[in-house]
């Protein structure tokens, strides 16, 4: 009857271990590859492109030398001959701060804005 006991206090003390064990894991960062699996990558079409939004690059929209520029991944990617001391005070602080912007359609729009 003692080893019953006994048993049955390991057993169900194992089970709460390894479920605090799960419970934690749960709760730890995920290792993000910089290669998504198959079942991950998006699929553009035409219909989706105003909402389509890439989750593998950053693009934000900021001033460099003076001029409207976009950043991809932090690298510049397209550079503009506006001038940002032609725009709005407003517009110029929000592009020293730079603009995330979270798809190339909302880019263009905002370029647009921008009259870029």
């Amino acid at each position: 009857m003692q080893k019953d006991i006994r048993y049955r206090l390991l057993c169900i003390g194992t089970l709460l271990a390894a479920a605090l064990l799960l419970l934690a894991l749960s709760f730890l960062p995920r290792r993000v590859s910089s290669r998504p699996a198959a079942a991950q990558i998006q699929v553009k079409t035409t219909a989706d492109h105003a909402t389509y939004r890439d989750p593998l690059h950053t693009l934000t929209i900021t001033e460099q030398d003076g001029k409207v520029c976009v950043m991809r991944d932090g690298i510049p990617w397209i550079h503009t001959e506006t001038s940002v001391h032609a725009l709005p005070e407003q517009d110029r602080l929000m592009l020293k701060d730079g603009i995330v912007v979270h798809s190339e359609q909302e880019m263009h729009q905002l370029l647009e804005d921008l009259g870029v």
